[in-house]
């Protein structure tokens, strides 16, 4: 017989400066019985991620922030243990905003099934989940659009989503440079990720690698990085290039944020730049998987190394999440409920 009550975590306190166990409160919760179109869940695996810190400050934003008493966003993995929607059914697993905690009810239209016969869990949580090679796949194929012969550059390259940027436009057909941190990155992107070019942004003058390396200007810039990373790139794009702006690692730890300082080459180069939100492109998240799982599984899409795989449950959440704002991790974190 299923659960009546389950467990939870809740924020009890937004963070000011570093998170801790003191913003969450582990409670008690009755089980929600699924309505027509709803299934239950149980999660098993959540992906950590630095917008999480974000996702529970308050003030204006892309998502609605979590409330004090909510429980905290979080993109993971999970078994079906009640189903009243036709396409799911007991035992599939699935993929979604699952949120912190261990069983949750959701329409089934939120979710997606994957295959773990070939791909585990941990992957489809992390270097194949949502907020890794989807959100890379959605963003640039929805919003990037990719055109054969193109030059597309990517920041961050070696991260989870723009390993799997670069790979992707590489599979249509586009000339592909990325920049990453340190010649070992560098030459992995290009000997086993198959990027055409890479920049070490920590040994170079990135304006004069970039006239170097993409000599005929840039079509399309997957941007992860934000401030003087994406200024000084748009100084190189090609007119009517596109620029997707996802991450902004560059600045994330900055308190006071300047903004987009070349306006100039925006105007003069007629460029089209916006802005990327995962949860705006649900409804093409099957599609995202079911591309993934077929080039993963031919080897045509490697992932850049394991998951970094924490235990602890809800009570340990609070731990991995410091860990992960403060850099002490080994690949993406994922963390086991």
């Amino acid at each position: 017989m299923m659960q009546a009550v389950f467990r939870k975590l809740i924020l009890r306190k937004r963070p000011v400066d570093d998170v801790g166990r003191r913003n969450f409160q582990v409670v008690n919760a009755d089980l929600q019985q699924p309505k027509p179109g709803q299934v239950v869940v149980e999660v098993k695996y959540l992906s950590m991620d630095v917008a999480m810190r974000g996702w529970m400050l308050a003030g204006h934003s892309y998502v609605p922030s979590i409330r004090v008493g909510d429980v905290p966003r979080a993109c993971g993995v999970g078994i079906v243990v009640n189903s009243r929607a036709k396409h799911l059914e007991v035992g599939d697993t699935v993929i979604g905003q699952l949120g912190v905690q261990e069983i949750v009810t959701l329409p089934g239209k939120d979710l997606v099934r994957v295959d773990v016969r070939k791909i585990t869990p941990v992957t489809w949580a992390g270097y194949l989940g949502l907020t890794s090679a989807i959100t890379g796949y959605l963003g640039l194929l929805e919003v990037g659009k990719p055109r054969k012969g193109e030059t597309v550059f990517v920041s961050g390259a070696s991260g989870s989503v723009g390993s799997v940027v670069g790979q992707v436009a590489k599979l249509k057909g586009a000339r592909v440079v990325g920049l990453a941190g340190g010649r070992a990155n560098c030459r992995r992107l290009i000997n086993e990720f198959g990027f055409d070019d890479c920049i070490d942004y920590r040994a170079s003058d990135l304006g004069k690698q970039l006239r170097k390396k993409c000599s005929e200007r840039i079509d399309l810039y997957f941007d992860n990085a934000g401030g003087d990373v994406l200024d000084t790139t748009l100084d190189w794009m090609a007119p009517h290039g596109r620029v997707v702006l996802c991450g902004s690692m560059a600045t994330r730890n900055v308190t006071e944020q300047k903004g987009l300082m070349n306006v100039r080459s925006v105007l003069i180069d007629r460029l089209s730049v916006q802005g990327f939100v995962l949860f705006d492109h649900e409804c093409r998240y099957a599609e995202a998987v079911k591309d993934l799982t077929r080039w993963h599984s031919s080897g045509r899409l490697r992932l850049w190394s394991s998951e970094d795989l924490r235990e602890g449950g809800l009570v340990g959440f609070s731990r991995t999440l410091a860990d992960l704002l403060a850099g002490s991790h080994d690949g993406k974190m994922v963390l086991q409920l």
